[in-house]
């Protein structure tokens, strides 16, 4: 970020619709967090830290925004059903050898077990959160 920046960030000028959303007195911003925004499992401390200040700078974005008219909601998902076990791990490091390991077996054994929310699941919940001006800052979905 350059000079200024924080400014224009904490007055939400950053988000390219919102001077719209501002000028219509109404709108709405969905961002997708994660549950693992509240906790940081083992070799996922910089995917929790990135969806814990998802959460923070939308609470902050909220309190901002909410006297224009403009909704800030946070969906909060637990595991979703990808094809992401099937991938290979992105990096090896033999000290960590054992611990991705162990993660790759955890993940495999939710992907077995059908564990999770459909990615649908969490589209139909984004609709309704549209359809809802009532819905809560945060709601989670799948686990």
């Amino acid at each position: 970020m350059g000079v200024g920046d924080e400014r224009r960030l904490a007055t939400g000028e950053q988000i390219g619709a919102l001077p719209g959303m501002r000028a219509r007195r109404q709108g709405l911003i969905v961002n997708i967090s994660s549950l693992a925004g509240q906790f940081a499992p083992p070799l996922q401390g910089v995917y929790s830290a990135s969806k814990a200040a998802l959460e923070m700078l939308s609470e902050a974005l909220q309190f901002e925004v909410q006297h224009f008219g403009v909704r800030v909601v946070v969906i909060q998902s637990g595991g979703i059903r990808t094809d992401k076990t099937k991938r290979p791990p992105h990096f090896s490091l033999e000290s960590y050898d054992p611990l991705i390991q162990q993660q790759n077996d955890r993940l495999a054994q939710y992907a077995t077990r059908g564990n999770g929310a459909m990615p649908e699941e969490v589209a139909s919940t984004i609709a309704e959160i549209i359809e809802n001006p009532k819905s809560s800052f945060k709601v989670p979905v799948g686990g």
